[in-house]
């Protein structure tokens, strides 16, 4: 009789043991998937970006290009000599942005990975070389 409670008392706490070690298991995989989540989310707590494109000297006299929302249809500042214009954003994808003004028939291609712009004014198009700075806050 002895040895079945004993018997019985072991397989009690090995069923405990499973159950703590499932619980493990589970925290860690949850822990993982939530540090997992927080890394994939590069703009999880961010309230704004401002990207800036300062340009080097050109024939178009480009100087700057900021940006402050890269959703279509937003506007962007250009400033061209010493007069800063409105243009619209008018496409967005991951590889660059077309901006607009439409007044002038005047459009900025921006690439985002080589921070180049084309700009067509008209039938003429210029090639500009830019740096790129990034504000987040």
């Amino acid at each position: 009789m002895n040895q079945q409670k004993m018997n019985q008392q072991k397989i009690k706490n090995y069923r405990i043991m499973l159950i703590r070690k499932h619980l493990f298991n589970l925290k860690l995989i949850f822990f993982l998937m939530f540090i997992f989540f927080l890394n994939s989310c590069e703009d999880l707590f961010l309230r704004f970006k401002y990207e800036t494109y300062e340009c080097q000297e050109n024939n178009m006299d480009l100087r700057k290009v900021s940006i402050k929302d890269n959703d279509v249809g937003d506007l962007v500042d250009v400033e061209i000599g010493n007069y800063l214009y409105k243009f619209k954003i008018i496409a967005v994808s991951d590889k660059d942005m077309i901006i607009e003004e439409e007044v002038e028939d005047f459009s900025i291609k921006i690439n985002h990975n080589t921070n180049n712009m084309e700009a067509k004014l008209n039938n003429l198009i210029f090639k500009v070389n830019c740096d790129k700075k990034t504000f987040k806050m």
